[in-house]
């Protein structure tokens, strides 16, 4: 009810909704097939865009030998463990906000902050 009591009153007012972004790529089929074989839930973050918040925060993408990036695996302390639990959860928050993400990177456990940013939907 948050989310569409945050959406509504965007497109009313401007005509569209800018989503809380990361500055990351990710896919549903490739996330399904790295966690599965790593054994961990999350988020892959198959790529970080130059410039975005996740890079100023340090973020990792998938390397050129094909191992993972940085795996997601909460918002807030709140679990993350799908692509589409990890956009709900941005959902919470507002463009420019900074949020605790735990991400999991070879092997550990760690957190950072990262201020999210606009991407036009």
């Amino acid at each position: 009810m948050d989310t569409v009591n945050r959406v509504i009153p965007q497109l009313i007012g401007r005509g569209k909704y800018a989503r809380p972004s990361l500055g990351i790529e990710i896919d549903a089929d490739i996330n399904e097939t790295i966690t599965a074989q790593l054994g961990v839930k999350g988020v892959v973050i198959l790529k970080v865009r130059q410039g975005s918040p996740a890079a100023q925060a340090g973020l990792k993408g998938m390397d050129r030998t094909v191992s993972p990036g940085d795996i997601i695996t909460a918002v807030q302390g709140k679990k993350v463990e799908t692509i589409a639990k990890l956009m709900s959860r941005l959902d919470d928050f507002q463009v420019g906000q900074p949020i605790k993400l735990s991400i999991l990177r070879n092997d550990k456990e760690r957190e950072v902050m990262v201020p999210l940013s606009s991407e036009q939907q």
